[in-house]
């Protein structure tokens, strides 16, 4: 059985409205119902609901570069919001990000749609952070979501040592406890973006 959503896209510089069809089956659906799931278990994170942390802070020294100071957080709180966080950002997991986001764009194949899923998908890729313009160290980009990525698998996910070894200089830089508050905000922030595909999700199943 195929599902036939219909939906209209407007935006703020061009005149009009687009008129969208969809197609989904009831595998589609299911999926989008799994990305549901995940977001809403993320939202309820402590994480997501107080923010985390409160305070962060750049410093730049002569002797010791660029320095961060934050408040202190829980471990146990920052875990549960990573494990949460897990089959979204993953992009090889079933309900990830990704492909709920490409499944929706092959749905619709309509110009104003890939323009709509862009829009979010930034949102998703990019924090505070970004105000900073990009910091690298030792040549590796820290507000960078391939960066992101193998720091999770690193010292998250996977223990990965090769890993490990790429961001050697960001931890030594940093600290650990630094660098983890650098990453771990960097995701906390992309929760707009999860929420907006979310909304995206919702409507189709809901329709």
């Amino acid at each position: 059985m195929i599902k036939e959503v219909r939906m209209t896209l407007s935006f703020n510089d061009t005149e009009g409205e687009t008129n969208l069809l969809g197609r989904f089956s009831e595998e589609d659906l299911e999926l989008l119902g799994d990305f549901y799931t995940h977001a809403e278990e993320l939202h309820q994170s402590k994480v997501i609901q107080e923010g985390f942390p409160q305070s962060v802070k750049f410093h730049w020294t002569k002797d010791k570069g660029v320095q961060i100071e934050a408040e202190p957080f829980e471990d146990e709180f920052i875990s549960s919001f990573l494990h949460k966080l897990r089959p979204i950002f993953l992009s090889e997991k079933p309900a990830s990000f990704d492909k709920t986001s490409g499944l929706i764009g092959r749905a619709f194949s309509d110009k104003a749609m890939k323009r709509q899923l862009k829009a979010i998908r930034y949102r998703f890729e990019t924090s505070s952070f970004s105000a900073y313009g990009q910091v690298s160290v030792g040549n590796v980009p820290v507000f960078d979501q391939a960066t992101i990525k193998i720091w999770l698998n690193a010292f998250e996910y996977h223990q990965d040592p090769e890993k490990r070894g790429f961001l050697k200089y960001i931890e030594n830089q940093f600290g650990r406890k630094g660098a983890r508050i650098v990453f771990i905000q960097q995701l906390a922030e992309r929760f707009e973006g999860i929420y907006l595909l979310q909304d995206l999700a919702r409507y189709i199943i809901d329709l």
